[in-house]
């Protein structure tokens, strides 16, 4: 069975919202709550994440160029790491669309280096994300439709190289629960580690009773 990884926007209505839907996503078993980039501080938001869960992995995606200097960063992450016991997960863009090639190199360096023990997912399924996936990073993440090359491509890049990698297919917020099976198909075709997928109103329900008929929540409930 793939895991699951629900990305969140880095916005929330109110501090307990937001806290609640980590901690709602943690007990329905996802592996990965994935902060994207928004118009609050994700770092600081991941933080607060950590404190109040104990086993889901928290993810953050890094932009370029970062607004943190590199060295306050790598104190940043190291923070999270330990705060969070080790269940950091780092996202950066394999070739972000406009960037000059050396002002990004430069940029995913630092942030690169200022990831220090933390694991490095990169977002892309071109050439240059599948050398930097297979070189330096973790795993790998690419839209479903991109998915079968990127990952063909990946493990032929990686050859016989150890330790665990990971392939991820982002997935559209399923408008149901025979969506939501043809996605995680999918990606058990493909052989990826799992799906990440937006959050949506109904996801949760979705990830608790994956099947129209299986309600055995209900049943607990009334006895």
């Amino acid at each position: 069975m793939p895991r699951i990884a629900v990305e969140l926007p880095s916005e929330m209505a109110t501090p307990g919202e937001f806290l609640a839907d980590v901690q709602a996503y943690e007990a329905a078993d996802a592996d990965t709550v994935w902060l994207a980039p928004g118009s609050l501080e994700p770092l600081t938001l991941l933080a607060a994440a950590a404190a109040v869960t104990f086993r889901v992995r928290l993810g953050v995606t890094l932009t370029t160029p970062s607004p943190w200097p590199p060295s306050l960063l790598a104190a940043v992450v190291e923070t999270l790491r330990q705060l969070s016991r080790d269940r950091v997960l780092l996202g950066v863009q394999g070739e972000p669309a406009g960037a000059a090639t050396a002002d990004h190199a430069g940029d995913a360096g630092a942030l690169w280096e200022a990831a220090g023990g933390a694991r490095v997912i990169v977002a892309g399924a071109g050439q240059a994300a599948i050398d930097r996936a297979a070189e330096l990073g973790a795993g790998l993440v690419c839209e479903l439709a991109e998915a079968a090359a990127a990952f063909e491509a990946v493990r032929a890049r990686r050859g016989e190289a150890g330790g665990e990698f990971e392939l991820w297919v982002r997935v559209a917020p399923p408008a149901g629960r025979a969506a939501w099976r043809e996605a995680v198909s999918a990606a058990e075709e493909l052989g990826a580690t799992g799906l990440l997928v937006p959050h949506a109103p109904n996801l949760l329900d979705i990830l608790r009773n994956p099947q129209e008929d299986d309600r055995q929540d209900l049943g607990m409930a009334v006895g």
